[in-house]
């Protein structure tokens, strides 16, 4: 494999990395590096190393073993770009929503997400209850704030923490039963809700999740 190519994908990964461009134009350059070559390990090798670079650089952030997997598991040229296209994309989303840095004036909701984080696990956890027995605010206030600072609703941002903790505990143990799972991160006896949830921000459900983590197609 020529190495000016391996050379130009890590090039485009810095690029992502300082915002130099945006993920479509970076995209779209990963296109016409690879648009000459149909060999699948050879364009999975490029994509690899393009994104090992960012990887690392988000480590925090995204669990690259899971899309390691993935990629691993594309079985031609047109998944591999397929999946490099939704993964930039998601991953740009990812970096976005956690770069709002918070408003120091307003400590509650640092306190209402530390609240949220050590009480996860509990079903009955809402919004309403953190603002009327742990802030003693108003809640509909404390709820137009936590949007306004963390871009997010409280709801989305309560789905988004069950999943990652639901995903914490799959990789410790990829045979846990779902249900179990979901009640663990506060889904209560509604494994169902765990899926939709694992859909809303994974993509996939929680079984696809752990044949990924399995090495499984």
């Amino acid at each position: 494999m020529p190495s000016y190519i391996f050379k130009i994908a890590r090039k485009l990964s810095q690029d992502f990395i300082e915002k130099i461009k945006q993920p479509e134009e970076i995209i779209n350059d990963m296109f016409n590096l690879l648009s000459d070559n149909n060999d699948c390990d050879y364009v999975k090798a490029v994509v690899l190393s393009f994104l090992t670079n960012i990887w690392y650089s988000y480590v925090n952030l995204i669990d690259s073993s899971i899309y390691y997997n993935e990629l691993e598991n594309s079985k031609t040229k047109e998944e591999i770009m397929e999946f490099l296209n939704g993964h930039l994309k998601l991953l740009s989303q990812k970096i976005i929503r956690n770069s709002k840095p918070l408003d120091s004036s307003k400590e509650f909701i640092k306190k209402c997400i530390e609240y949220a984080k050590e009480n996860f696990s509990n079903p009955s956890l809402t919004l309403k209850y953190i603002a009327e027995n742990y802030l003693y605010m108003n809640v509909d206030y404390v709820s137009r704030q936590f949007c306004k600072i963390t871009g997010e609703k409280f709801s989305t941002f309560l789905g988004r923490l069950r999943v990652e903790n639901a995903k914490d505990i799959l990789r410790k143990n990829p045979d846990e039963k779902i249900y179990t799972v979901a009640e663990m991160v506060g889904c209560g006896n509604n494994p169902q809700y765990l899926t939709q949830l694992f859909k809303k921000y994974e993509g996939i459900t929680p079984s696809a999740f752990v044949n990924l983590l399995k090495g499984n197609a």
